[in-house]
């Protein structure tokens, strides 16, 4: 490969690049990468700049490829629309059939300043049973749906979330976190093997076309997991892959440990496919309004959702430190950080475990109301970040609306992680938000600067994730993207355009974009 070639940020640029069997084998002058390659070796020649393909450390990879089947309702900007665009889906389906699909709005981005009625949801589905996911953690049901699940109007609350009531307790149809929203989803059909091999392969399809070879998909249960399994080995994907299974609120560590490692997923770093840390949701999201915070969300009482109990905490965490294996905890609220970094302070303390430095254990998002003192306490104690800049951004309208001004200023706060030397590794969370990494350096950039954006994207996220990639060495993973400009020195608009990402090479395999 020759061209401008930019082996990783901060570093000189060399002409050219070789990658024999999906290594790097030498990089330099034109004449230098021509001289160590084998005779025939095919060479391509790009006018723009060669770099080292990016890494998202954190990307729903699964659900990236299911959403193209499925009903899309996230850029709706008022309940008319919603509800249009149900009854145009349900149209074409028999009144029998399940109507799914994603409504990642919140009420603060609809004109009306609320949610749809399960009375304007049924009417608009046709009475046919409709479960909507909300940004992976809430949902939308309609009375059909939740009469399959047995839900009435004085049914208790499920562990780890509960059911929308309105003043008179009736049945809303909001399904407010995990643990309501695994109710309703126990009953929808499950998908076929073959399902969820299409919707991974079509995730991953998306990722290279971004510029992305090794991601990290978290949350994922057992079966889930066996069809990454069954993927893997039955074809060969041009990204590689880390899973984090999703240990449910109250299971049994040892026990949920040995379901997954039935499946038979390595963890050698070096796999293709290869299994990450235990994911664990602590808390719910800031859009949604059921982060954990110290005060209650305005207009309400509650301060959030915590979506795993305490005791289930403690027990993953006392159980990571004595594996000394890796724990991903989803903590998006300032209670919810605080929370786990006290108990994940206690094994340091006792002497139980030195650190966590290296047990790829980290915390997802911790992007609201961030304090300093949080990166401090992470750095001591060994813990990453995974921090999803278009997440952040995607966050500041709601944000302001709930809290104003200052909280949606202080979103992300990278440059404190960065700042106090935790390994922060960046990413996506799509489907929802952005998912190229280009977009998310953009949005980075003003914060850190380009250099910091790039190794975000790239080194930051191969380091969280235990895995090689995002700089280019001899050894190394020959995985590059083709540029249409320096990353570095590009306008930031410049970076969001559909052409800035010309192509990809996965494991020495060629994509072409566009």
């Amino acid at each position: 490969m020759c061209g401008d070639v930019r082996p990783a940020a901060g570093t000189r640029t060399a002409e050219a690049v070789c990658i024999v069997d999906g290594t790097v084998t030498a990089i330099g002058s034109i004449a230098e990468v021509t001289a160590a390659a084998p005779q025939g070796i095919r060479t391509v020649h790009h006018d723009g700049v060669i770099a080292p393909a990016f890494v998202d450390s954190h990307v729903h990879v699964m659900w990236l490829g299911r959403a193209a089947g499925r009903l899309r309702l996230d850029d709706c900007t008022s309940i008319p629309q919603v509800l249009d665009r149900i009854r145009a889906a349900a149209s074409g389906l028999p009144r029998s059939s399940w109507l799914l699909g994603s409504a990642g709005f919140d009420e603060t981005s609809l004109e009306e300043r609320r949610l749809p009625t399960l009375a304007e949801l049924d009417e608009a589905a046709g009475g046919r049973p409709m479960l909507l996911d909300r940004r992976g953690h809430d949902g939308l049901a309609s009375s059909a749906a939740l009469h399959c699940a047995g839900i009435r109007d004085d049914s208790p609350d499920p562990v780890g979330g509960h059911f929308g009531r309105d003043a008179d307790g009736h049945l809303t149809g909001e399904l407010v976190e995990h643990g309501a929203v695994a109710v309703v989803s126990a009953v929808v059909p499950a998908p076929t093997e073959s399902q969820r091999r299409g919707w991974i392969r079509a995730g991953l399809d998306e990722l290279v076309r971004v510029g992305v070879t090794c991601a990290a998909d978290p949350a994922l249960g057992i079966d889930e997991l066996a069809a990454y399994r069954d993927l893997y080995a039955s074809e060969d994907p041009p990204v590689r892959i880390v899973v984090f299974p999703h240990a449910p609120d109250g299971s049994d560590p040892e026990h949920f440990r040995k379901q997954v490692e039935s499946v038979g997923i390595p963890e050698d770093p070096d796999a293709r496919l290869s299994l990450g840390p235990v994911k664990l949701f602590v808390d719910g999201g800031g859009m949604l309004g059921t982060a954990l915070r110290h005060d209650p969300w305005p207009g309400t009482d509650s301060c959030g959702v915590q979506s795993t109990s305490t005791d289930t905490l403690e027990r993953y965490i006392a159980w990571a430190a004595q594996r000394r294996s890796g724990l991903a905890l989803h903590t998006v609220g300032p209670a919810a950080v605080e929370l786990v970094l006290d108990l994940l302070r206690r094994p340091v303390a006792t002497g139980v475990l030195p650190s966590w430095a290296g047990t790829g254990t980290h915390l997802i998002h911790a992007y609201l109301e961030h304090r300093a003192e949080f990166a401090a306490q992470a750095a001591e104690l060994g813990v990453g970040v995974a921090a999803q800049p278009a997440l952040s951004g995607a966050a500041v309208p709601s944000i302001r609306n709930r809290l104003g001004e200052p909280a949606a200023a202080t979103l992300g706060r990278l440059e404190d992680w960065l700042a106090h030397g935790v390994v922060v590794g960046g990413g996506s969370d799509a489907p929802g938000p952005e998912l190229s990494p280009a977009a998310g350096m953009a949005l980075a950039v003003g914060e850190i600067g380009a250099e910091a954006a790039w190794r975000l994207h790239t080194t930051g996220a191969a380091a969280l994730l235990g895995r090689a990639g995002g700089c280019l060495v001899p050894g190394g993973p020959g995985d590059l993207v083709l540029l249409a400009d320096d990353p570095l020195t590009a306008p930031d608009d410049r970076m969001t355009e559909p052409d800035f990402v010309r192509g990809t090479v996965a494991s020495g395999r060629f994509t072409t974009i566009g």
